[in-house]
């Protein structure tokens, strides 16, 4: 099994490289070194809610977690985005971390995977669903973000994955700060 920060930078590779095939610039990430949680608000912001998603495991449907918030164009199934508990979405878990405060303005994208079994763990599987989900592939060549951050975690966002391993939880952000 890979490490999660090999699954980390195996998708910055695969972003970047799709982004020069569509003649976007890359995406920029900075690992803080040594012990500890990410200091980058995107990085904690990324590492906090895929880290919430395996443990709630709300990303499934209404059915298996009616406290979600219902997903705008599917109300039968949860919205990945919204944590249930805090009710945080992405632009305030960024703006709650401090992402933002020394911007005269500011955007972020998130993507969001879980996938469970030994193919569909895979950064490659990971980023081939979002290649082929509009707004996951919007979010990742939007010329605009200049700064990607993903968390990996081990554990099914989805309470339909049961007991099966491996199991991965995927949240990637994407942001832009105008100075």
């Amino acid at each position: 099994m890979l490490q999660s920060s090999r699954m980390e930078y195996s998708i910055l590779c695969l972003v970047d490289k799709a982004r020069r095939g569509h003649g976007v610039n890359d995406v920029h990430t900075y690992k803080v070194l040594g012990k500890g949680r990410p200091r980058d608000p995107l990085a904690a912001a990324a590492s906090q809610h895929a880290t919430a998603a395996a443990q709630l495991r709300w990303w499934g449907t209404v059915a298996q977690y009616p406290t979600c918030t219902p997903r705008q164009n599917d109300p039968t199934r949860c919205d990945p985005h919204i944590n249930p508990q805090t009710k945080s979405t992405p632009a305030s878990r960024a703006e709650g971390l401090g992402y933002g405060k020394n911007c005269t303005k500011w955007k972020i994208g998130e993507n969001t995977y879980t996938g469970w079994g030994d193919a569909s763990v895979t950064p490659r599987a990971a980023f081939g669903w979002w290649m082929r989900s509009k707004p996951h592939y919007d979010n990742m060549m939007d010329p605009q973000f200049d700064t990607m951050y993903l968390s990996v975690v081990w554990g099914s966002a989805d309470p339909s994955a049961g007991t099966n391993t491996p199991a991965a939880t995927y949240v990637q952000e994407f942001g832009h700060c105008w100075k």
